[in-house]
Parts: C-alpha cells; sequence; structure tokens
C-alpha cells in the first residue's frame, strides 16, 4: 500500500504542523493561569499545555481561537500518530519476536492517537475526568509504544539505532510526565 510509504513524511508534516499551532494558540491564549488569574498570555511554565484547550482561559475571558487550535493540533498529530503506527509493522517482520513486539507498540501507539483527539475533544475546564482518563491513556500508551519499539530497532541489525535513541528521549520525557 502507498500510504505507508507516505506515512513517515506526513508525521513529519504533522509534528511541524502540530508545533506551529501550538505556537499560534499560546500567542493567542486568553491569560491566566490556576495559581494567577490575571497573568497575561500563555505562560510556557506556568500554563498546562492542555490550558490551551480550555473554552474559558483562567482569566475568565473566551479562549476559543486557541481552543479550536488546540482541538485541531491534537487532532490531526493524533490522526496521523494513528497512520504511522500502522504502518510501522511492516519494516520490522523479520522474526516472530520483532513481529510480535511491533504490533503491541503500533496498537499501542494507535489507541495513543486515538486518546490525543480525545484530550483535544475533552477541555479540561468542561469535562476534567474524561480529559484526564484521554491524558493518561495517550501518554502511557505512547510510552508503552515507544519502549516496545525501541526494543524491535535495536534487535533489527539493518535499522539505524539512532531512532531508538530518539524514541528513548521520548520514552524519558513521557516517564517524566507520568509520574
Amino acid at each position: 500500500m502507498k500510504w505507508r510509504e507516505y506515512g513517515y513524511v506526513l508525521i513529519i508534516i504533522a509534528s511541524i504542523n502540530y508545533h506551529v499551532l501550538a505556537a499560534i494558540a499560546m500567542f493567542l491564549y486568553a491569560g491566566g493561569t490556576n495559581v494567577d488569574p490575571n497573568a497575561p498570555g500563555y505562560s510556557f511554565f506556568s500554563n498546562f499545555f492542555s490550558d490551551l484547550g480550555r473554552t474559558e482561559a483562567f482569566s475568565g475571558r473566551s479562549n476559543t481561537i486557541s481552543c479550536v487550535l488546540y482541538f485541531t493540533l491534537s487532532s490531526i498529530h493524533g490522526l496521523f500518530f494513528s497512520f504511522l503506527f500502522l504502518a510501522l509493522p511492516y519494516l520490522f517482520k523479520e522474526n516472530a519476536l520483532q513481529k510480535r513486539l511491533s504490533r503491541i507498540g503500533s496498537v499501542c501507539g494507535v489507541i495513543s492517537g486515538i486518546g490525543l483527539i480525545g484530550v483535544g475533544s475533552a477541555p479540561y475546564n468542561l469535562v476534567p475526568i474524561a480529559h484526564l482518563i484521554f491524558v493518561g491513556i495517550s501518554f502511557s500508551l505512547a510510552f508503552f509504544a515507544s519502549i516496545s519499539y525501541i526494543i524491535v530497532i535495536f534487535l533489527k541489525d539493518d535499522y539505524p539505532n539512532r531512532y531508538a535513541h530518539v524514541l528513548l528521549i521520548f520514552a524519558i520525557i513521557l516517564g517524566i510526565n507520568l509520574t
């Protein structure tokens, strides 16, 4: 299938899109933090990333534009993250262990992508429990997908280990966020 060949390029495009939309959403955030509702704009160190998806900012002002951007970036990234994990198992099928681990990693990755769409669809200020459930699903399953593929990449002799190193950094960041 041709889409698998483009899946890797699409995830790069989706990642760039994610960061551009996130930067715009941060710039347009209506202000405030959970500690200081009068704080101007978005604070990278005081706001949660999910605050961008709030329908109403901590300042009490409407946050519609940032909310829509956050939903869009979460949905696009979640969708393409899922496509990537649907395509990856076809690279790792030399032995039973690679097949099994890549399938486990891909199931976790696809569900993680769906969870990311859920994160953007469930603003914390409207449905906090659903939001936190989706965050937990997305982050924890992305962690397990990363661990699975780190092992698979190291097991495949002709696949560059630098990708496993990148996934290791990603897994460490996710692990820190999960604690």
